[in-house]
């Protein structure tokens, strides 16, 4: 029932920020569930833990195409990127690896982090032929490449 309200609720509703308890919008809930509107422009919004509508859609894989606020962060400079690639939602025509959290990961670290947990094996990394994106380097002085190096190492999958 409460999933078909929020489904009909237009993206100019003024009580998208409502309470519906401790760390949850309405907003929130309808990324949740994949069913914000189509037009909805409100990503920004917060809940008491400062994790916005946008970051809740991109765990979920419930980002509308053509989402363009990829660099959105939280306080810890984790953006919207970085959570759709550690949980494996980044559409495929992405290219803003270079967006760095405050300790300088960027999304391809959350990236090549998400293949080896995920264990998921790829045909092609997006990035593979620039080295760019293989040399971002993070505050730690841990490079992309060493990164994938190292995990792959780790977990011996040599297909990944």
């Amino acid at each position: 029932m409460a999933t078909r309200l929020i489904h009909i609720l237009p993206a100019d509703y003024r009580l998208w920020d409502a309470s519906l308890g401790p760390n949850a919008t309405l907003a929130h809930a309808a990324a949740v569930f994949g069913i914000l509107p189509s037009d909805f422009d409100r990503w920004e919004l917060a809940d008491d833990d400062g994790v916005t509508v946008a970051h809740m859609a991109a765990l979920h894989g419930a980002m509308p195409k053509g989402f363009d606020k990829w660099e959105l962060a939280n306080v810890n400079g984790v953006t919207v990127a970085h959570v759709a690639a550690e949980s494996g939602h980044l559409p495929d025509d992405f290219n803003q690896w270079h967006l760095a959290d405050n300790d300088g990961n960027t999304v391809a670290h959350a990236f090549v982090g998400h293949i080896f947990e995920s264990k998921k094996l790829l045909k092609k990394i997006p990035w593979a032929g620039d080295r760019n994106v293989w040399c971002l380097v993070n505050n730690y002085g841990m490079s992309v490449e060493s990164l994938f190096r190292k995990l792959r190492e780790a977990t011996m999958v040599s297909d990944i």
